[in-house]
């Protein structure tokens, strides 16, 4: 609720009439709090209960990478082996010919283990309804750290589920989510909580190229504002992590840098800037594939010589710019972006013109995906997420 309130400053005969905002009670505001997340779980219980009644087995999607890596793993085999893989992505239904593969470092491992107590259908479930309560969380979390009223949360789960990249990710049963956590808990919890906010970074590990600036970032931050528990956390985090992989295969690391000299990941085409460059180019230029990559990273040291570096301004930039010239990167991946949508949501830089490039890059995406578009065909996303964001900061820097 909210009304008018007259000021008479007394030096004037001028009188301001400001907006008067009145915050419910405590009692109502918790009431909201439970009646909102009781309405998300029926919601998504009664979308679960749907997808069991209509399907007989869970469809297979990349979610079976991480099942299958769960369940070598708890049996000291090899998670990066692809004859394993085949193997056991085969006993969950997959017919294709070749494995998907395992890319992620030996520790984003413990964090798909839980899968291994799990049938392949049960885990899709859980998996779905994780990963849509991390992401409505997460919005929530972000809307009132970047100044939105708490009292109007439902703007911040409809920009969530309404960016496109939000459903893909949810089919796809991909782990975006839990690295858009990470980036979540690290943003509110830097300040107040530096220990935990360090160990956060852990889930920004499970892909570390997608957000490759954070890191450099990370880094300079830490030693400009000596700031040494947030990477106490991260070095204790990390350790573990990696040390829960070990536990059960020793050879673990090793195994991962097999995979990576057997089966080159550049060879299978993600839909970057550089994969354009290395396919327009003759073969045997791998090296361009990185090309972005390096550009990204000289624009961020021109950055931040003009500037000391900020998290709760520079983030949502760091995260648009990373994503769009990461070396290696899906559409899926740019639900990590949610953090640049919601921040620019909520400041003046929404014009007419924004809104609706905005709305027609979400409209082609969500086209292109009905249509089954394949391969290097999204690699324009990247790059028109950021043009969007490029406008809107036009616009607000024109408004000031």
């Amino acid at each position: 609720m909210s009304g008018l309130i007259q000021i008479r400053r007394p030096d004037t005969p001028e009188t301001f009439v400001l907006p008067c905002y009145h915050r419910r009670s405590p009692m109502a505001l918790r009431l909201a709090k439970v009646l909102r997340w009781v309405l998300a779980i029926l919601l998504l219980g009664i979308a679960l209960w749907q997808l069991r009644a209509t399907h007989e087995a869970a469809p297979l999607v990349d979610l079976v990478e991480y099942w299958s890596a769960a369940h070598l793993l708890v049996r000291g085999e090899n998670p990066y082996s692809p004859p394993q893989m085949l193997a056991m992505e085969r006993s969950a239904g997959w017919t294709r010919s070749d494995p998907l593969l395992m890319w992620n470092p030996p520790w984003a491992l413990p964090f798909v283990l839980p899968m291994a107590s799990l049938s392949y259908r049960t885990t899709y479930l859980l998996w779905l309804a994780l990963n849509f309560m991390v992401v409505l969380v997460c919005a929530n979390k972000l809307w009132v750290h970047y100044g939105g009223s708490p009292e109007k949360w439902q703007r911040a789960w409809m920009l969530a589920l309404a960016f496109v990249p939000t459903p893909i990710v949810l089919g796809l049963g991909q782990i975006g989510p839990l690295i858009l956590a990470g980036t979540t808990m690290f943003l509110v919890w830097r300040d107040r909580r530096p220990w935990l906010a360090g160990a956060a970074t852990v889930l920004l590990g499970i892909k570390p190229q997608l957000l490759y600036l954070f890191w450099i970032a990370l880094l300079v931050w830490i030693v400009q504002e000596k700031r040494w528990s947030v990477l106490g956390g991260a070095v204790v985090a990390f350790a573990v992590a990696t040390a829960v992989a070990l536990f059960f295969r020793p050879s673990i690391p090793a195994d991962y840098i097999t995979q990576f000299h057997a089966a080159h990941v550049l060879k299978n085409p993600s839909p970057n800037l550089g994969t354009l460059l290395r396919e327009w180019i003759p073969p045997g230029s791998s090296w361009l594939q990185f090309v972005p990559t390096a550009l990204g990273v000289a624009w961020f040291a021109w950055y931040l010589r003009r500037r000391r570096w900020e998290w709760l301004q520079g983030m949502p930039l760091l995260l648009v710019v990373s994503v769009a010239t990461t070396s290696y990167g899906w559409v899926f991946d740019h639900v990590t972006l949610l953090p640049a949508v919601v921040r620019e949501a909520l400041k003046p830089s929404w014009s007419r013109a924004v809104i609706v490039v905005y709305v027609l890059v979400n409209v082609v995406l969500g086209l292109s995906i009905t249509f089954h578009a394949t391969g290097t065909a999204y690699a324009w996303v990247a790059p028109a997420w950021l043009g969007v964001y490029w406008m809107a900061a036009r616009v607000r820097r024109s408004s000031s």
